[in-house]
């Protein structure tokens, strides 16, 4: 494994993409500086070489099939390092996980930065009649994952509530802040502006839908806004093709998901990003880390409401670093975003480098680093 003079080896096991930020710069990386820490995924390809060593397994495509096969195939592999502890981040390998778990008498610590049984409502790819079902059966993964695991890291105080109410003895909340080396650098001379309005991250179609409507109102206040979607699936832009008027086509290009090492080049040919979520209690106390990346490069960005963020990124003095709130509706949203994009190239320059600022003094990862040492030694240590 990757460093062998650790005390302690870790093992990190996800269906997420290996280079996911969160679980292979942020978490992974991070705890190697202290163990032996290997991240297992079954989704490629392999990150940039970084402190933690990755091991990867065949993915399995078919979304029933993961949820049966991937979380024993991981668990296996691994099994064969003999870990000192175990750290899940996706629901799908939790069964398994306890059996590792209780097999090799070691901590588990699952690291859950969604409301999974809220989550199981809206899955476009499950069929209606059995969502309530599979939130039912999630809601008990998440009941066990209270009684069983060392310790739970999350993202908000709505997930550490949820999850204290179940009994979860030890919640550590561990923001999704930006890892600065990614995006804290100059805009090179020279880079041209490709697009008015950049989107980064997955897109479910029912905010797809929301978004091909802020679009449209879009164009009536400002023709010629151009968009990337940088990260939206296939499915999604061949959903904007169809449904989007055919003078809007050209304006929208959508980009697969790049490493994250590439993210910031596409910022950079940026002028504002933009954050819009659905009015739903899952949404509500969400936070979107994309937001804290456009503002880490030193791009200005338009969301929705975050109201877990109130208390970093005080709605009352947003626009002083470049960050503009946004009504829910697309109408709304719309005119905001072409207050925005109204302004002066210089002036979105300024509001950027106010918003950079910000982020590395409040809102970078290196101030989650400790509480995320601690949460390990402490489930490292036992009851």
């Amino acid at each position: 494994m990757s460093n062998p003079t650790a005390r302690k080896r870790i093992a990190i096991l996800t269906i997420h993409h290996a280079h996911d930020t969160r679980i292979y710069d942020k978490q992974a990386n991070s705890l190697a500086k202290r163990y032996d820490t290997t991240l297992y995924s079954t989704n490629g390809p392999a990150p940039r070489p970084g402190a933690a060593g990755v091991v990867l397994l065949p993915k399995v495509k078919s979304r029933w099939l993961r949820v049966l096969v991937s979380g024993r195939a991981l668990c296996n592999r691994a099994a064969q390092d003999k870990p000192d502890l175990i750290a899940v981040h996706d629901p799908e390998i939790l069964p398994e996980a306890f059996r590792l778990a209780s097999r090799l008498r070691i901590p588990l610590i699952w690291d859950c930065h969604e409301n999974y049984p809220h989550v199981m409502l809206t899955k476009h790819w499950l069929p209606k009649p059995i969502r309530p079902f599979f939130k039912r059966r999630v809601e008990a993964l998440c009941a066990r994952a209270a009684r069983d695991c060392a310790r739970i890291t999350t993202v908000t105080q709505g997930l550490k509530k949820y999850f204290e109410d179940l009994g979860a003895k030890d919640v550590v909340i561990l923001r999704n802040y930006p890892v600065l080396a990614n995006y804290a650098k100059d805009r090179p001379a020279g880079t041209p502006t490709e697009w008015d309005v950049i989107h980064v991250g997955t897109l479910s179609m029912m905010r797809g839908d929301l978004f091909a409507d802020t679009i449209r109102e879009t164009a009536k206040l400002r023709p010629g806004t151009k968009w990337l979607f940088l990260g939206a699936s296939k499915v999604v832009g061949e959903h904007f093709q169809s449904v989007l008027p055919e003078d809007l086509r050209e304006s929208v290009t959508v980009v697969p998901a790049v490493p994250p090492h590439e993210v910031v080049g596409y910022l950079h040919r940026s002028r504002v990003g933009i954050n819009m979520l659905l009015d739903t209690p899952q949404f509500r106390v969400s936070i979107a880390v994309k937001l804290l990346e456009y503002l880490a490069a030193g791009l200005p960005a338009v969301s929705t409401p975050m109201v877990e963020l109130d208390g970093d990124l005080p709605p009352a003095t947003a626009d002083d670093y470049g960050l503009f709130y946004a009504p829910f509706d697309p109408a709304g949203y719309a005119e905001r975003l072409a207050m925005v994009l109204g302004k002066s190239d210089e002036e979105l320059r300024r509001l950027g480098a106010l918003g950079s600022t910000m982020v590395a003094d409040h809102a970078s990862w290196s101030s989650q680093e400790a509480k995320l040492f601690d949460a390990y030694e402490r489930a490292l240590a036992g009851p």
